[in-house]
């Protein structure tokens, strides 16, 4: 094919000419790439102006370029039909596809459409950057060679002096009779000089714009796109044909837990190789982007569940294969969310939250993927409900203090009751801690749960002190987040010292996974509660968190043998380790309770060993904090 280049000083002429161009030329839009068999389908830059563009107001393309295709139209009698996709840019995709015979201002030396092209048209170079762009028609493979030689013939035709001709007599038709010659000239150089100024100027603040708006959606650790990325391709590159057929998993890990014991540089280096990871096993279709510290979002086509399923365990393999191939002592844990896109499914933002809570089921079931379904988004709507009603909860005391029983293994008389929590929801009715905990544990407002029961129970103490339930003991449970923190003390002193009591009687509960956090912290903090006159206990021992050293580091009056042990001692080993549990225990001058205990098996096992003391269904219910009395007068 013959290529002639047409240098920018042409532009002016070209734009000058726009309004001589005969009616009869056929230059129309559709928003479809099928119809009429005898236009010439194009596919057009929506976004490079003032070369070529789209014109929302007016649906159609403008600029230069849909100006020479109406000289060309006139020149061979061909008509010309843009594909008309709003702000989109489709020319790939409709190359690729083969359904338009065109591209429009294709640039080969930035774009990468060669590969669908049998040839190509220079109309015009543009300076950009300092170097000389060349602007082309391209013809797809579809395009046949009569009309590829008539397009080339019709822009070749368009010569220089035509052009400047054509230029010079629009402006002579303006000015004649007012100026001499030489002005009339002077006028169209300035006039050619001030065009080539804009286009310049107008190509350099797109391309910064364009460079600036890239910028927006990267992420500058991994290099691939961001949320602001993953929401524009998810907008606007899914059809409505195929919304269906797509699903949006969001893979991560404990990018804080990283940086605290590994560093922030090698959370960078996880990061950098799940990107690697996850481009590498993107197909054409897939959208990927860094969307939160340690989190990343896919989306991706699948004919049916099983293979999105199939899909996730791949990556999450790949993934989780970091430390592995990098030869380190640790393994890194992706986990992942997925959800189906549904037809009506419009908001990206709704999309990767409902994808997060699969991710956020996952790890706390401690699988490897989870599916959101209508089950678990309806259990997540219920507790996003739930948050905003846990402060006017406080507010309104709904939190009622529970009680459970303990007996003495050996007399089987009451030794003292364990304080849990409820909450009597206006609406819900009565609610379990699993309701509500982990809620609270996000918002930070565990610690005011914490402290409100152990309010109840100074207050309940010292009302028993002036009765013969006097010797009982009450026990209340602090989670790790409480027992770490810095004014734990302060506020323990505040508020017990508001009731008369024995300290002796109230054991503090801590649970196992104590080291989780601050370990100075809660060491000073058991200390200090010891010195009040308070009396420790360890909850849950066995349960998988606390390593046996931890017994000599903190100072424990009580252990609590998690039922876990009591209900794996059915066996000779079980019970070889439930006996040694306990023997240490005492070794270390502490009192044991076996909680758990429900059947009358488990009863005759606990009562062959030699804990202290039993707590169970099997021997009292948890029962409201009002009840208590009637019971204790009955048994005391």
């Amino acid at each position: 094919m013959r290529k002639k280049k047409i240098w920018i000083t042409l532009l002016a002429g070209i734009t000058l000419v726009a309004t001589s161009v005969s009616a009869s030329a056929e230059v129309l839009f559709t928003s479809e790439s099928a119809g009429d068999a005898d236009t010439v389908y194009v596919a057009g830059n929506p976004d490079f102006y003032p070369v070529e563009y789209y014109n929302v107001e007016t649906e159609s393309y403008e600029g230069i370029l849909p100006e020479v295709l109406k000289i060309v139209s006139e020149k061979t009698g061909k008509s010309f039909t843009y594909i008309c996709s709003g702000r989109v840019d489709r020319r790939e995709r409709l190359a690729k596809n083969k359904q338009v015979e065109m591209i429009s201002a294709y640039c080969p030396e930035e774009e990468n459409m060669s590969e669908f092209l049998s040839g190509e048209q220079v109309v015009l170079s543009v300076p950009i950057d300092g170097k000389e762009q060349q602007i082309c028609l391209g013809f797809t493979q579809i395009a046949s060679e009569d009309l590829t030689e008539a397009v080339c013939s019709a822009v070749e035709d368009i010569s220089d002096s035509e052009l400047t001709e054509l230029a010079v007599s629009c402006a002579k038709e303006q000015k004649e009779g007012q100026f001499p010659k030489w002005v009339l000239w002077a006028v169209v150089l300035l006039c050619i000089l001030l065009f080539i100024l804009s286009i310049f100027l107008s190509v350099k603040l797109y391309k910064n714009k364009k460079r600036g708006e890239q910028d927006k959606m990267l992420d500058p650790v991994t290099g691939i796109g961001n949320k602001v990325y993953f929401t524009h391709y998810f907008d606007n590159s899914i059809s409505d044909n195929a919304r269906i057929l797509y699903y949006v998993a969001y893979l991560g890990f404990d990018i804080e837990y990283c940086n605290k014991y590994y560093g922030k540089e090698e959370s960078e280096n996880i990061l950098r190789y799940a990107a690697d990871v996850l481009t590498q096993n993107a197909a054409d279709t897939d959208i990927v982007a860094r969307i939160t510290g340690g989190g990343f979002a896919v989306a991706f086509q699948s004919s049916n569940t099983e293979e999105a399923q199939e899909r996730t365990r791949q990556l999450l393999e790949h993934l989780n294969s970091y430390g592995k191939k990098y030869s380190r002592d640790y393994e890194i844990n992706f986990s992942a969310g997925v959800y189906s896109l549904e037809q009506s499914d419009r908001s990206c933002e709704t999309v990767l939250f409902n994808a997060q809570q699969g991710y956020l089921h996952a790890v706390e079931k401690g699988l490897s993927f989870s599916f959101s379904n209508e089950s678990l988004l309806q259990k997540t709507e219920e507790e996003a409900e739930l948050q905003k009603q846990i402060t006017a909860a406080f507010k309104n005391r709904e939190f009622k203090m529970y009680m459970q029983f303990i007996v003495d293994k050996t007399t089987k008389e009451i030794f003292g009751a364990e304080a849990l929590s409820r909450w009597q929801h206006p609406q819900k009715g009565l609610l379990l801690p699993g309701h509500y905990i982990g809620i609270m544990e996000e918002l930070g407002s565990i610690k005011e749960l914490d402290f409100y029961i152990f309010e109840e129970v100074c207050r309940q103490l010292e009302n028993w002190s002036s009765t013969r339930f006097a010797s009982l003991i009450l026990s209340c449970n602090f989670t790790r987040l409480t027992i770490s923190d810095d004014d734990f003390m302060a506020r323990i002193t505040e508020i017990s010292s508001r009731y008369s009591f024995d300290h002796s009687r109230l054991i503090i509960e801590i649970t196992e996974d104590i080291e989780a956090k601050n370990k100075e912290n809660v060491v000073h903090n058991i200390i200090e509660c010891k010195k009040a006159g308070f009396l420790i206990a360890l909850d849950d021992f066995g349960d998988g968190y606390t390593s046996f050293s931890n017994l000599c580091d903190y100072h424990f009056d009580y252990i609590k043998i998690d039922k876990k042990i009591l209900y794996g001692a059915d066996t000779p080993n079980g019970k070889k380790l439930l006996d040694g549990m306990i023997s240490m225990g005492h070794s270390m001058n502490m009192k044991v309770i076996c909680e758990g205990i429900e059947t009358q098996q488990q009863n005759e096992l606990i009562c062959n060993t030699e804990c202290d003391f039993i707590q169970g269904f099997y021997y009292h219910r948890v029962i409201p904090q009002e009840e208590t009395p009637e019971i204790l007068k009955k048994v005391l």
